[in-house]
């Protein structure tokens, strides 16, 4: 009932269907479908079925990992949709090696450039708004009942300490050619809600079955490097 302008009106404004802008070539843009786009594509009208499709992210819909991020980082941070980027310090040549093998002493180099954070777009996100989305994903990653269903990610997240480091996220599952389960693409994205852990993880892992099989538990692994809840070995 929503209808499908609204949907590819505010899916855009969340960065889906859009460039993210990150500093990577061969980024693609993705698509969220709508009247005008199937008019120019086929030259055909738009039925009240494909709205359906269009809102569970079926039919045409196509988005890109990165942007899923964007997206939930928005939703994370209260509707500034940031701009990603690899980069964050450029130093100057001659940055001296440091006592471990491998690592550059950063604490002694001279930093030529800075990137600043980059805000695309702010939007509105009243807590009348967002708050109930925010329930939504809260419970994907707690293990609860809604309506008979258990949630999605619930089990695989059980043993996770979310008093020390609570959570939010989303599972999803990218279908594959012929609509076979053995081609079904994982795909979940998860924030934290703790400021001073201010990050949103996503993963996409081609042909490993639903959200909760594989990318799920590979985020949920990130979350406790960056809780500070596992050693993590140095890189060499």
């Amino acid at each position: 009932m929503t209808g499908i302008d609204k949907i590819h009106k505010w899916a855009t404004l969340l960065g889906l269907g859009e460039k993210s802008g990150i500093d990577l070539p061969g980024e693609n843009r993705g698509l969220v479908p709508s009247p005008e786009w199937k008019k120019a594509a086929v030259n055909e009208k738009w039925y009240a079925g494909e709205t359906i499709s269009v809102s569970i992210g079926q039919g045409a819909v196509s988005v890109t990992p990165v942007s899923m991020a964007v997206y939930m980082a928005t939703l994370a941070n209260g509707g500034s949709r940031m701009q990603p980027s690899v980069l964050m310090n450029i130093y100057a040549p001659g940055t001296p090696d440091s006592d471990l093998t491998g690592y550059a002493d950063l604490t002694r180099g001279q930093i030529v450039y800075t990137r600043d954070p980059k805000v695309i777009q702010t939007l509105d996100m009243r807590p009348e708004l967002r708050d109930p989305i925010m329930q939504g994903v809260q419970n994907v990653v707690r293990l609860v009942s809604v309506n008979g269903h258990l949630s999605t990610a619930g089990r695989v997240f059980q043993k996770f300490p979310m008093d020390k480091l609570p959570l939010a996220g989303k599972t999803g599952t990218a279908q594959g050619s012929g609509n076979r389960s053995e081609n079904d693409s994982s795909v979940f994205v998860a924030f934290s809600t703790d400021p001073n852990v201010p990050y949103t993880v996503g993963s996409y892992m081609e042909r490993s079955g639903y959200g909760a099989q594989a990318s799920a538990p590979a985020v949920k692994c990130v979350f406790y490097a960056l809780g500070g809840f596992t050693r993590m070995d140095p890189v060499r």
